[in-house]
């Protein structure tokens, strides 16, 4: 089994800074490429294929939640293309 990195961040932002964030979430995902780091920690991901995406959101009088979440498989080395099946005539 593969060694599972994670990394967390929790702060307080102001709309601006959060708005700034989710611009380079999206670049990151046009790209292919997400890099998500904060003091000794980095992680890099690159998302593929399809993506699960989920959200959740809740109201309370003193309180207010949106989590987005998205998912994928990160594509494999073996999964080149010199693996996908071919079918031809000649």
């Amino acid at each position: 089994m593969a060694d599972k990195h994670v990394f967390e961040h929790d702060s307080l932002q102001d709309l601006s800074s959060l708005v700034e964030y989710l611009k380079a979430v999206v670049e990151g995902f046009e790209q292919g490429k997400l890099k998500v780091a904060g003091g000794e920690e980095e992680i890099e991901l690159e998302p593929t294929g399809l993506v699960r995406f989920e959200v959740r959101a809740s109201q309370r009088e003193d309180r207010a939640r949106l989590a987005l979440r998205f998912t994928w498989k990160p594509k494999r080395s073996e999964d080149t293309q010199d693996d996908k099946l071919r079918i031809g005539s000649s």
